[in-house]
Protein backbone atom coordinates (compact mmCIF):
# COMPACT_ATOMS: atom_id res chain seq x y z
CA UNK A 1 0.00 0.00 0.00
CA UNK A 2 1.09 3.54 -0.89
CA UNK A 3 1.48 6.21 1.79
CA UNK A 4 -0.63 8.94 0.65
CA UNK A 5 -0.49 12.64 2.41
CA UNK A 6 -3.39 13.89 2.50
CA UNK A 7 -4.37 17.46 2.01
CA UNK A 8 -7.36 19.35 3.46
CA UNK A 9 -8.73 21.54 0.66
CA UNK A 10 -11.80 24.07 2.04
CA UNK A 11 -14.52 24.78 -0.87
CA UNK A 12 -16.00 28.52 -0.35
CA UNK A 13 -18.61 29.00 -3.04
CA UNK A 14 -22.56 29.00 -4.56
CA UNK A 15 -24.19 25.98 -3.45
CA UNK A 16 -24.88 24.93 -6.91
CA UNK A 17 -21.17 24.46 -8.02
CA UNK A 18 -20.12 22.66 -4.84
CA UNK A 19 -21.05 18.97 -6.17
CA UNK A 20 -19.18 19.84 -9.84
CA UNK A 21 -15.86 20.38 -7.56
CA UNK A 22 -16.01 17.11 -5.61
CA UNK A 23 -16.71 15.15 -8.88
CA UNK A 24 -13.40 16.71 -9.79
CA UNK A 25 -11.78 16.04 -6.67
CA UNK A 26 -12.75 12.65 -7.10
CA UNK A 27 -11.47 12.91 -10.69
CA UNK A 28 -7.86 13.99 -8.96
CA UNK A 29 -7.61 11.62 -5.94
CA UNK A 30 -8.75 8.30 -8.14
CA UNK A 31 -6.90 9.32 -11.52
CA UNK A 32 -3.83 11.37 -10.78
CA UNK A 33 -3.84 11.45 -6.57
CA UNK A 34 -2.08 7.77 -6.05
CA UNK A 35 0.05 8.31 -9.18
CA UNK A 36 2.22 11.49 -6.87
CA UNK A 37 0.82 10.25 -3.64
CA UNK A 38 -1.76 12.96 -2.83
CA UNK A 39 -5.24 12.51 -1.14
CA UNK A 40 -7.46 15.22 -1.02
CA UNK A 41 -10.14 15.11 1.61
CA UNK A 42 -12.94 17.59 0.97
CA UNK A 43 -14.10 20.70 3.75
CA UNK A 44 -17.54 22.02 3.61
CA UNK A 45 -19.25 23.99 6.04
CA UNK A 46 -22.59 21.44 5.29
CA UNK A 47 -20.60 18.71 5.33
CA UNK A 48 -17.69 18.79 7.54
CA UNK A 49 -18.93 21.56 10.52
CA UNK A 50 -21.29 20.19 13.12
CA UNK A 51 -23.91 22.34 15.70
CA UNK A 52 -22.20 24.46 18.31
CA UNK A 53 -23.58 27.16 20.18
CA UNK A 54 -21.50 30.22 21.81
CA UNK A 55 -20.57 32.33 18.82
CA UNK A 56 -21.10 33.77 15.33
CA UNK A 57 -21.59 31.20 12.52
CA UNK A 58 -18.48 32.19 10.68
CA UNK A 59 -16.51 32.07 13.69
CA UNK A 60 -17.51 28.82 14.62
CA UNK A 61 -17.20 27.60 10.99
CA UNK A 62 -13.63 29.31 10.82
CA UNK A 63 -12.20 27.38 13.94
CA UNK A 64 -13.96 24.28 13.00
CA UNK A 65 -12.74 24.00 9.59
CA UNK A 66 -11.15 26.83 8.03
CA UNK A 67 -8.16 27.17 10.21
CA UNK A 68 -7.60 23.74 9.70
CA UNK A 69 -7.78 23.75 5.92
CA UNK A 70 -4.54 23.29 3.94
CA UNK A 71 -6.07 25.26 0.84
CA UNK A 72 -9.34 26.47 -0.42
CA UNK A 73 -11.07 26.26 -3.55
CA UNK A 74 -13.10 30.12 -4.05
CA UNK A 75 -15.71 30.65 -6.38
CA UNK A 76 -17.81 33.30 -7.21
CA UNK A 77 -20.60 34.34 -9.70
CA UNK A 78 -22.90 37.16 -9.56
CA UNK A 79 -23.27 37.26 -5.84
CA UNK A 80 -20.75 38.12 -3.36
CA UNK A 81 -22.38 36.46 -0.72
CA UNK A 82 -23.22 37.68 3.03
CA UNK A 83 -21.06 39.66 4.97
CA UNK A 84 -19.78 38.65 8.25
CA UNK A 85 -18.75 40.96 11.27
CA UNK A 86 -15.56 41.57 9.72
CA UNK A 87 -15.61 41.09 5.63
CA UNK A 88 -18.22 41.54 2.93
CA UNK A 89 -18.49 38.12 2.81
CA UNK A 90 -18.33 34.35 3.86
CA UNK A 91 -15.88 33.24 1.10
CA UNK A 92 -14.14 37.02 1.77
CA UNK A 93 -13.12 36.51 5.12
CA UNK A 94 -12.19 32.58 3.90
CA UNK A 95 -9.81 34.31 1.56
CA UNK A 96 -8.53 36.41 3.24
CA UNK A 97 -7.58 34.07 6.62
CA UNK A 98 -5.50 31.77 4.03
CA UNK A 99 -3.78 35.05 2.76
CA UNK A 100 -2.61 35.57 6.37
CA UNK A 101 -1.52 32.14 6.89
CA UNK A 102 0.23 31.54 3.48
CA UNK A 103 -1.72 28.96 2.13
CA UNK A 104 -3.02 28.28 -1.07
CA UNK A 105 -5.79 29.93 -3.19
CA UNK A 106 -7.61 28.55 -6.05
CA UNK A 107 -9.88 31.51 -7.06
CA UNK A 108 -12.10 31.68 -10.01
CA UNK A 109 -14.46 34.25 -11.21
CA UNK A 110 -17.60 32.91 -13.51
CA UNK A 111 -18.16 35.47 -15.87
CA UNK A 112 -22.31 35.49 -16.36
CA UNK A 113 -24.45 37.77 -18.18
CA UNK A 114 -25.96 40.42 -15.43
CA UNK A 115 -29.66 41.03 -15.30
CA UNK A 116 -30.68 44.59 -14.81
CA UNK A 117 -32.11 44.50 -11.10
CA UNK A 118 -30.38 46.88 -9.01
CA UNK A 119 -29.51 44.24 -5.93
CA UNK A 120 -28.21 42.19 -8.41
CA UNK A 121 -26.22 45.04 -9.70
CA UNK A 122 -24.87 45.49 -6.41
CA UNK A 123 -23.21 42.13 -5.64
CA UNK A 124 -22.06 42.20 -9.22
CA UNK A 125 -20.35 45.56 -7.93
CA UNK A 126 -18.89 43.86 -4.63
CA UNK A 127 -17.95 40.92 -6.64
CA UNK A 128 -15.81 43.37 -9.31
CA UNK A 129 -14.62 45.35 -6.18
CA UNK A 130 -12.90 42.01 -4.68
CA UNK A 131 -11.39 40.96 -8.11
CA UNK A 132 -9.77 43.85 -8.77
CA UNK A 133 -8.37 44.11 -5.07
CA UNK A 134 -7.52 40.58 -5.21
CA UNK A 135 -5.59 40.76 -8.54
CA UNK A 136 -2.77 43.47 -7.01
CA UNK A 137 -1.38 40.48 -5.00
CA UNK A 138 -2.68 37.44 -6.48
CA UNK A 139 -3.89 35.35 -9.53
CA UNK A 140 -7.13 34.27 -10.06
CA UNK A 141 -9.00 32.37 -12.95
CA UNK A 142 -12.04 33.40 -15.25
CA UNK A 143 -14.46 30.67 -16.94
CA UNK A 144 -17.87 31.18 -18.68
CA UNK A 145 -19.29 27.58 -18.05
CA UNK A 146 -19.11 24.69 -15.94
CA UNK A 147 -17.46 22.16 -18.15
CA UNK A 148 -14.38 24.60 -19.12
CA UNK A 149 -14.43 25.20 -14.85
CA UNK A 150 -14.29 21.25 -14.60
CA UNK A 151 -10.92 21.53 -17.19
CA UNK A 152 -9.30 24.39 -15.20
CA UNK A 153 -9.65 22.92 -11.87
CA UNK A 154 -8.31 19.47 -12.45
CA UNK A 155 -5.23 21.17 -14.24
CA UNK A 156 -4.36 23.67 -11.35
CA UNK A 157 -4.55 20.58 -8.93
CA UNK A 158 -2.49 18.43 -10.77
CA UNK A 159 0.08 21.32 -11.48
CA UNK A 160 -0.09 22.39 -7.82
CA UNK A 161 0.25 19.22 -5.98
CA UNK A 162 2.65 17.32 -8.56
CA UNK A 163 5.21 19.87 -7.43
CA UNK A 164 4.33 20.40 -3.95
CA UNK A 165 7.23 19.72 -1.08
CA UNK A 166 5.36 18.05 1.17
CA UNK A 167 5.38 15.15 -1.44
CA UNK A 168 8.85 15.91 -2.37
CA UNK A 169 10.13 15.64 1.47
CA UNK A 170 7.98 12.67 2.40
CA UNK A 171 9.46 10.80 -0.11
CA UNK A 172 12.99 11.70 0.09
CA UNK A 173 12.61 10.69 3.98
CA UNK A 174 13.52 14.53 5.41
CA UNK A 175 11.41 14.75 9.24
CA UNK A 176 9.69 17.87 8.41
CA UNK A 177 9.24 20.57 5.94
CA UNK A 178 9.40 24.38 5.97
CA UNK A 179 5.63 26.09 5.44
CA UNK A 180 7.02 29.30 6.54
CA UNK A 181 10.44 31.15 6.82
CA UNK A 182 10.67 34.48 7.83
CA UNK A 183 13.36 36.43 8.39
CA UNK A 184 13.16 39.92 9.62
CA UNK A 185 16.60 42.41 9.75
CA UNK A 186 15.93 45.86 11.96
CA UNK A 187 18.65 48.26 12.16
CA UNK A 188 18.11 49.53 15.50
CA UNK A 189 21.83 51.55 15.51
CA UNK A 190 24.51 52.09 13.45
CA UNK A 191 26.94 49.44 15.44
CA UNK A 192 23.76 47.11 15.69
CA UNK A 193 21.63 44.72 13.59
CA UNK A 194 18.43 42.29 15.69
CA UNK A 195 17.43 39.98 13.06
CA UNK A 196 14.72 37.73 13.88
CA UNK A 197 13.81 34.33 12.44
CA UNK A 198 10.42 32.88 12.85
CA UNK A 199 10.37 29.08 11.12
CA UNK A 200 6.80 27.35 10.89
CA UNK A 201 7.42 23.67 10.53
CA UNK A 202 5.36 20.39 9.90
CA UNK A 203 6.35 17.58 10.85
CA UNK A 204 6.37 14.04 9.11
CA UNK A 205 7.01 11.84 11.75
CA UNK A 206 6.21 11.10 14.85
CA UNK A 207 8.50 12.21 18.33
CA UNK A 208 9.97 14.70 16.55
CA UNK A 209 11.70 16.90 19.06
CA UNK A 210 15.52 18.57 17.40
CA UNK A 211 16.07 20.32 14.18
CA UNK A 212 19.31 21.76 13.24
CA UNK A 213 19.38 25.61 11.55
CA UNK A 214 22.10 27.60 10.21
CA UNK A 215 22.50 31.50 10.21
CA UNK A 216 26.17 33.37 8.69
CA UNK A 217 27.80 36.76 9.50
CA UNK A 218 31.29 38.16 8.65
CA UNK A 219 31.02 39.97 12.17
CA UNK A 220 30.49 38.85 15.42
CA UNK A 221 26.78 37.32 16.26
CA UNK A 222 25.05 36.56 19.62
CA UNK A 223 21.94 34.66 20.39
CA UNK A 224 19.66 36.90 22.39
CA UNK A 225 16.14 34.94 22.42
CA UNK A 226 14.89 31.64 21.66
CA UNK A 227 11.10 30.90 21.76
CA UNK A 228 9.26 27.32 22.03
CA UNK A 229 12.74 25.61 21.69
CA UNK A 230 16.09 25.73 23.61
CA UNK A 231 19.65 25.60 22.05
CA UNK A 232 21.04 22.21 23.23
CA UNK A 233 24.58 22.92 21.21
CA UNK A 234 25.89 25.80 18.76
CA UNK A 235 29.47 24.83 16.96
CA UNK A 236 30.87 26.81 13.85
CA UNK A 237 30.33 25.29 10.70
CA UNK A 238 32.77 27.69 8.78
CA UNK A 239 34.35 30.83 9.05
CA UNK A 240 30.89 31.91 7.79
CA UNK A 241 28.05 29.95 9.10
CA UNK A 242 27.08 29.13 12.65
CA UNK A 243 25.11 26.08 13.35
CA UNK A 244 22.81 25.72 16.07
CA UNK A 245 20.89 22.39 17.56
CA UNK A 246 17.23 23.34 18.68
CA UNK A 247 14.80 21.43 20.69
CA UNK A 248 11.50 21.77 20.93
CA UNK A 249 9.43 22.34 23.94
CA UNK A 250 7.43 18.76 23.07
CA UNK A 251 8.03 16.04 20.67
CA UNK A 252 5.98 16.74 17.97
CA UNK A 253 3.56 14.05 16.46
CA UNK A 254 2.92 13.51 12.83
CA UNK A 255 1.19 16.25 11.00
CA UNK A 256 1.70 18.62 13.97
CA UNK A 257 2.48 22.48 13.33
CA UNK A 258 4.79 24.30 14.98
CA UNK A 259 7.25 27.60 15.17
CA UNK A 260 9.87 28.87 16.68
CA UNK A 261 11.52 31.93 16.80
CA UNK A 262 15.30 32.88 17.41
CA UNK A 263 17.03 36.69 17.69
CA UNK A 264 19.64 37.36 17.14
CA UNK A 265 22.45 40.62 17.42
CA UNK A 266 24.89 41.39 14.63
CA UNK A 267 27.63 43.09 15.53
CA UNK A 268 28.00 45.92 12.75
CA UNK A 269 30.36 48.58 14.52
CA UNK A 270 33.03 48.00 11.69
CA UNK A 271 30.23 49.19 9.57
CA UNK A 272 30.47 45.48 7.17
CA UNK A 273 26.91 45.37 6.71
CA UNK A 274 26.63 43.37 3.21
CA UNK A 275 22.93 44.71 3.38
CA UNK A 276 21.69 41.72 1.74
CA UNK A 277 19.46 38.37 3.13
CA UNK A 278 19.31 34.99 1.27
CA UNK A 279 17.27 31.97 1.88
CA UNK A 280 18.94 28.64 -0.01
CA UNK A 281 15.77 26.24 -0.58
CA UNK A 282 17.98 23.48 0.43
CA UNK A 283 14.63 21.58 2.18
CA UNK A 284 11.08 21.61 0.96
CA UNK A 285 9.84 25.53 1.84
CA UNK A 286 6.21 26.42 0.88
CA UNK A 287 6.61 30.41 1.71
CA UNK A 288 9.33 32.78 2.05
CA UNK A 289 9.13 36.05 4.00
CA UNK A 290 12.02 38.92 3.81
CA UNK A 291 11.28 41.69 5.98
CA UNK A 292 13.59 44.80 6.32
CA UNK A 293 13.16 47.57 8.82
CA UNK A 294 15.65 50.58 9.48
CA UNK A 295 15.13 53.05 12.76
CA UNK A 296 17.88 55.21 11.23
CA UNK A 297 17.67 58.40 9.58
CA UNK A 298 19.26 56.76 6.65
CA UNK A 299 16.39 55.40 4.22
CA UNK A 300 16.24 52.09 2.10
CA UNK A 301 17.04 54.28 -1.74
CA UNK A 302 16.50 50.70 -3.60
CA UNK A 303 15.60 47.20 -3.23
CA UNK A 304 16.62 44.12 -5.43
CA UNK A 305 15.42 40.29 -5.19
CA UNK A 306 16.96 38.36 -7.51
CA UNK A 307 16.94 34.25 -8.02
CA UNK A 308 19.50 32.11 -8.65
CA UNK A 309 18.56 28.94 -9.99
CA UNK A 310 21.23 25.78 -8.73
CA UNK A 311 22.48 24.97 -12.41
CA UNK A 312 23.42 28.63 -12.63
CA UNK A 313 24.24 30.17 -9.15
CA UNK A 314 26.40 33.14 -10.60
CA UNK A 315 23.73 34.37 -13.30
CA UNK A 316 19.97 35.38 -11.11
CA UNK A 317 17.29 33.84 -13.24
CA UNK A 318 14.94 36.65 -12.24
CA UNK A 319 15.83 40.46 -10.77
CA UNK A 320 12.49 42.34 -9.54
CA UNK A 321 13.12 46.04 -8.41
CA UNK A 322 11.29 46.84 -5.23
CA UNK A 323 9.24 49.58 -3.72
CA UNK A 324 10.97 51.90 -1.13
CA UNK A 325 8.31 54.13 -0.14
CA UNK A 326 8.48 52.20 3.27
CA UNK A 327 9.39 49.01 5.21
CA UNK A 328 10.73 46.07 2.73
CA UNK A 329 8.01 43.37 2.68
CA UNK A 330 8.97 40.51 0.30
CA UNK A 331 6.88 36.98 0.07
CA UNK A 332 7.89 34.19 -1.97
CA UNK A 333 5.28 31.63 -2.44
CA UNK A 334 6.44 28.01 -3.31
CA UNK A 335 10.13 28.60 -3.84
CA UNK A 336 11.67 26.42 -6.71
CA UNK A 337 13.85 23.72 -4.57
CA UNK A 338 17.36 24.12 -5.06
CA UNK A 339 17.20 27.75 -6.24
CA UNK A 340 18.85 30.87 -3.56
CA UNK A 341 17.12 33.82 -3.16
CA UNK A 342 18.27 36.91 -2.46
CA UNK A 343 16.99 40.36 -1.15
CA UNK A 344 19.41 43.25 -1.17
CA UNK A 345 19.33 46.82 -0.53
CA UNK A 346 20.93 50.47 -0.61
CA UNK A 347 20.51 53.29 1.44
CA UNK A 348 20.19 56.94 1.01
CA UNK A 349 23.93 58.34 0.29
Amino acid sequence: MRDLVQFDVLISCPSDIVNTIKDIVYNFNTNYGFKIGVSIRILYWKDSSYPEYGDTPQDIINRQIVDNADAVIAVFGNVFGTATSRYGSGTEEEIEKMISSGKQIFLYFQNKSTETNNLILEEVQKVRDFKKKYGKKGLYTEFKSKPQFKQLLLEHLISYFTNNPLVDARDKGWPHIVTKYEIQFCYTDSSEILVKKILTIRSLINDYSCMIDRFGWKGKSVIKNIENAILLKSFQENLTYTACILQFDHPLSRGEEYTIEIEYSLDNSENIDPRYVSCAVNIPIELIVFKIETNLSQKIAKAVLQNFSATASRIPMENKVLNCDGPIDVTIQRPIQGNRYVLSWEFNI
